[in-house]
Order: structure tokens, then C-alpha cells, then sequence
């Protein structure tokens, strides 16, 4: 993994993809995974393997910080865009009339609980579950007695 992701060794430009992705993050995590393996001692890495990887980690923060605080603000502008100078000045001359979405499909809607429904009526789970359970020993228990049987006859 060392080899692949963070020398590069096929020049694939890993970290250039998880750039243009927007998921230094990830790349991050993978890092800072194999710091953890090493310190672990699940891998024995030479100390120059283990200094690249704290390397790359710090150079990975301000840039994923730096990530995040661009995805931030994509995210919060199209949440709630600003203002265009020519919509506020025909909403200061004309009113503007809302068009509400036409949503088709059903209606959710929360009724209230009625005596009808209560608790008490139906069939009840655990009951279902004690007779299925009963149904099955009693086939088993049929079965055990017809081999049985069969074998009694057979000795006969």
C-alpha cells in the first residue's frame, strides 16, 4: 500500500485523484492508518519509510483543512445563494407570486390511536411464535414415532 499510495511507484498520481476527487480525507485516513499499523508492530517499515509517512501526514492537514473549508463554502452557497441585484429591484417593483411545487403520491398523515386499535386486539406475536414453535415438535415428534414404527415392523 506504502508503494501504490504514497511513493507513487506505478505513477498513477494517486494523490492527485483524491484531489481532484475533493477526498483528501480519505487519503488521510490511509496514512495515518499505516502510521497506527506501525505503531502497532503489526509492520516492521524502515525508518525512512516511517518518516515519509509523517511527512505526507503533515502536509495532508492544512490541505484537507483547506479542502473542507472550500466544500464548506460551495455547500453553504448553494444552500442559501445570495441576493442578485436585479431580482431586488423588480421584487421592490413587482410582487413576485411563490410558486409552490406540485407534489403528487400519497398523504402521509398521523391518525389517532382509536379503541379499535388497541393493543389488546389482534393476535398477539408471542402467541403466533409458541404455536409455530409447538407445530414443528409436534412434526418432529411424528417423525421420530413413524421411523419407529417403521422399524418395529421391519424387526417383526
Amino acid at each position: 500500500m506504502f508503494e501504490t499510495y504514497v511513493q507513487d511507484r506505478h505513477a498513477l498520481g494517486i494523490r492527485e485523484k483524491f484531489t481532484a476527487a475533493e477526498n483528501l480525507a480519505a487519503y488521510q485516513s490511509m496514512v495515518d492508518r499505516m502510521l497506527t499499523v506501525i505503531e502497532k508492530g503489526y509492520w516492521q517499515a524502515s525508518p525512512e519509510t516511517v518518516a515519509r509517512l509523517k511527512q505526507v501526514q503533515t502536509e495532508l492537514v492544512p490541505a484537507v483543512a483547506a479542502e473542507n473549508a472550500n466544500i464548506a463554502k460551495r455547500t453553504e452557497a448553494q444552500l442559501c445563494p445570495p441576493p442578485s441585484v436585479t431580482a431586488m429591484s423588480s421584487a421592490a417593483t413587482t410582487p413576485v407570486a411563490k410558486s409552490t411545487p406540485v407534489v403528487r403520491g400519497r398523504v402521509l398523515e398521523e391518525k389517532p390511536r382509536s379503541e379499535t386499535t388497541s393493543r389488546h386486539q389482534g393476535t398477539n406475536p408471542s402467541i403466533i411464535s409458541l404455536s409455530a414453535g409447538l407445530a414443528a415438535l409436534a412434526l418432529i415428534a411424528f417423525g421420530w414415532w413413524r421411523e419407529g414404527a417403521r422399524s418395529r415392523r421391519m424387526k417383526s
